[in-house]
């Protein structure tokens, strides 16, 4: 019993160890040859988690190159899908915080407006308006947050 126990730790082992090794291309490779940014499979049009699924592809993308702006097309295709949705507002908002606040403002507000509790989005929120030199409504913002989560400074 216990050598066939260790035989499979072994052999999951061993799979887990091949499986990472696999090659993967990054977003800046997939461009250099040419291949679309944003690769959707066939399923895409009548599955009712596309946008989950985009959100996914959009955060692996920036995470994968360490380039925050290659979730770009992801987080652009999201909102015309759904406009409201919270998570690719404040993607966009953080993206164009220092590029144009009036705009980072907009999708912040968005974010929040989807998700009135997610402190993340509060904060991002707060983070645009200072952006846009409105510093009391910022402080409107930060005050209520620190109340909320004293650790979040």
């Amino acid at each position: 019993m216990k050598k066939n126990t260790l035989l499979l730790c072994l052999f999951a082992v061993i799979l887990l160890a091949s499986c990472a090794r696999l090659p993967q291309r990054s977003v800046a490779q997939k461009e250099e040859e040419g291949e679309l940014l944003l690769a959707i499979p066939e399923w895409f049009d009548t599955d009712s988690l596309r946008v989950a699924y985009l959100y996914s592809e959009g955060i692996r993308a920036t995470t994968e190159s360490g380039r925050p702006f290659d979730g770009l097309p992801y987080w652009v295709k999201i909102l015309e899908i759904d406009s409201l949705h919270g998570g690719a507002n404040h993607q966009m908002s953080v993206l164009g915080t220092e590029i144009s606040p009036s705009r980072a403002l907009f999708y912040s507000r968005r974010a929040v407006e989807a998700d009135t509790t997610n402190m993340e989005f509060l904060g991002q929120y707060a983070y645009s308006q200072v952006a846009a030199a409105n510093y009391s409504t910022a402080l409107q913002i930060y005050n209520p947050t620190q109340e909320k989560e004293t650790r979040n400074t």
